[in-house]
């Protein structure tokens, strides 16, 4: 699917994360304003959004942090749009823990 000039993979065949969410107002545009120069932690990322228009908005590093294995799938998100290498990393763990 494609939001904002920017394009997102979407699993409908599972039943809990699609990749996507049925909110209509996506913040996607906020978090792009105000990430330039900016650090993003994304903790519980559930569809990993935040990281992919942070990184578009110009971020100068994301770190999505979630426990499932799909959700990280993110990281393929993050691929097709471009935003690959060590400025935007992908943790499997629980937030907060520790």
């Amino acid at each position: 699917m494609s939001e904002g000039g920017l394009r997102f993979l979407v699993n409908l065949t599972t039943t809990s994360n699609t990749g996507s969410s049925w909110i209509t107002d996506s913040p996607g545009g906020l978090i792009r304003e105000f990430a330039r120069g900016q650090a993003l932690s994304h903790l519980f990322a559930y569809t990993v959004r935040a990281t992919v228009y942070a990184a578009d908005g110009g971020a100068t590093s994301t770190t999505t942090v979630d426990l499932s294995a799909s959700t990280l799938t993110g990281a393929t998100q993050s691929a097709l749009n471009g935003f690959t290498g060590a400025a935007h990393s992908f943790v499997r763990a629980i937030a907060g823990s520790g």
